[in-house]
């Protein structure tokens, strides 16, 4: 027997235990004193080395180690995790890592270090599906390539259903990130994510991943809008289409929802599809701060070619001016 995770509240333990070998019939105990005995060496056989933290985070180099994330995590505390190697998620029917089940309460930070993880393809039947689940910490440097996903349930996104929660007390990172694929739910879908959730900054990032939602929120970068947004040096290619389209955002905004930031983002949408509305960059409320935001010339918006807008080589010029060129 091996143990992957363990805590403690309220006097009551939660353990994940794994048998590595097969076990006679019969009953077995362990019997458990104090957690803080089992706990520094839980982690020890499920990564490459490290230990969790910002100066020595958790080393992932095999698809068993990116899967062992989740015996690692501990409720409201940032986790950290660094790949030193590609990984292929081929055949793993992968499960968001911050779900309902732990109420929303894993908190992860994972450096891609240029690295790439491919072919993610979450289970069909789980709510916000995406590698996170609900991303509350930070993700960067890595590149997801060649992702699947479908949902029959709540937003849909590359990195999460929701980006940011509530009851997150941080402000959540996405930077320095690519993404290839496609994206489709009943609900609201993004190529990052269906729905921002909490306060969140999305910086250096290209997306060309195909956007579907059924009836909902589409956009080529988030769905819906529904919490403190700041996006900079930022560029989508993929098709969106849903009920309400936006080449970068979708919108939904509410009246209590904090006003965005949009510097230097480029949708560069092949086509824009929305069956209520659409709109070449997207929805955003009135008060809406965009500077340097442009989209393509030809792209089709609900079947028409669009006459307005920068040629390719005007968007590349735009594109190459930015400081933060980013990883792709």
């Amino acid at each position: 027997l091996s143990l992957e995770g363990i805590d403690k509240e309220n006097g009551n333990y939660k353990m994940t235990v794994v048998v590595n070998k097969p076990l006679n019939p019969g009953i077995y105990e362990m019997n458990l004193s104090d957690s803080s005995q089992i706990a520094p060496s839980s982690s020890n056989n499920l990564f490459q080395s490290g230990k969790g933290t910002a100066s020595d985070p958790y080393i992932i180099a095999t698809t068993r180690q990116l899967c062992n994330m989740r015996y690692a995590l501990v409720k409201r505390k940032l986790v950290y995790f660094a790949l030193a190697e590609d990984i292929d998620l081929k055949g793993i029917n992968w499960k968001p890592l911050n779900t309902y089940t732990n109420e929303y309460a894993h908190w992860i930070s994972l450096d891609g270090r240029n690295h790439v993880i491919r072919n993610l393809t979450p289970t069909l039947s789980c709510s916000y599906s995406s590698f996170f689940g609900v991303l509350c910490g930070e993700c960067k440097n890595v590149g997801f390539e060649d992702v699947n996903i479908s949902s029959v349930g709540l937003g849909a996104g590359v990195l999460g259903g929701y980006i940011g929660h509530h009851t997150y007390p941080g402000t959540t990172l996405i930077e320095n990130c690519y993404f290839t694929g496609r994206v489709s739910s009943k609900s609201y879908a993004g190529a990052i994510g269906g729905n921002i959730g909490g306060k969140t900054i999305i910086r250096g990032c290209c997306s060309s991943v195909d956007v579907n939602s059924i009836d909902s929120y589409a956009g080529g970068l988030i769905g819906k809008v529904h919490a403190s947004l700041t996006m900079e040096e930022c560029i989508c290619l993929g098709s969106v289409a849903g009920h309400h389209a936006g080449g970068i955002v979708g919108g939904g905004y509410d009246s209590d929802t904090p006003t965005s930031r949009f510097t230097d983002v480029i949708a560069c949408n092949r086509s824009v599809y929305g069956t209520l509305d659409s709109d070449a960059f997207g929805f955003t409320d009135l008060k809406a701060t965009k500077r340097n935001v442009f989209h393509a010339k030809g792209t089709f918006l609900n079947g028409n070619c669009l006459n307005d807008g920068l040629s390719t080589a005007q968007l590349k010029e735009k594109r190459d001016s930015w400081r933060r060129q980013g990883y792709r």
